[in-house]
């Protein structure tokens, strides 16, 4: 009778690690798509940002381009956080594998040891240039470009920042992504 009843036990506590290692994993796993997301509506903004003041330094025979240039440093940037962001995700299903013993999107527990490394498989990477550690002097510079970038292209109907370039309507007096106030 102990004997059933333990096995019971063993089950039930087996269900209940099994429901409480999907749980935190798809919740870290959405946060992590919610970053990725919101980096990608970041980087769609830099590159309308970055036509729009190719046209007007265009326009205004101005060949100056570095804050261009300095716009798709950030987009590179960028770029490279969504890749680390995506490694992030797939540690988050390794470990909840590992916690489980097997494949944590079945439920289905094949052994209790740890896949080897012959058996995981590295995530496709993007071919990307080398790139050049930037100086706090490149950082202000590229912060100011932007700056004169947002003062320079055309106003949208509300408030933009003047440190990330996100657009708020005019009762903002906050940046709600990195804090600056508003003016």
């Amino acid at each position: 009778m102990a004997g059933g009843f333990d096995k019971f036990m063993s089950s039930v506590n087996r269900g209940i690690t099994t429901i409480n290692v999907k749980t935190s994993s798809s919740l870290e796993k959405a946060k992590i798509k919610t970053h990725i997301d919101t980096l990608n509506s970041e980087i769609a903004k830099l590159f309308s940002l970055s036509g729009e003041m190719s046209y007007y330094k265009w326009k205004n025979s101005n060949e100056d381009l570095a804050d261009v240039y300095a716009n798709f440093e950030i987009i590179k940037k960028k770029f490279e956080e969504i890749e680390e962001l995506k490694l992030e995700m797939e540690k988050v299903d390794e470990k909840s594998s590992e916690i489980l013993g097997g494949n944590s999107r079945t439920g289905q527990t094949t052994s209790s040891t740890p896949p080897s490394n012959s058996q995981v498989q590295p995530a496709p990477t993007v071919q990307q240039q080398p790139t050049t550690a930037v100086t706090e002097n490149e950082e202000k510079a590229v912060a100011d470009a932007k700056s004169e970038a947002v003062e320079a292209a055309p106003k949208a109907q509300g408030i933009v920042c003047s440190n990330c370039g996100s657009e708020y309507n005019n009762t903002a007096k906050f940046c709600r992504k990195c804090g600056t106030k508003l003016q």
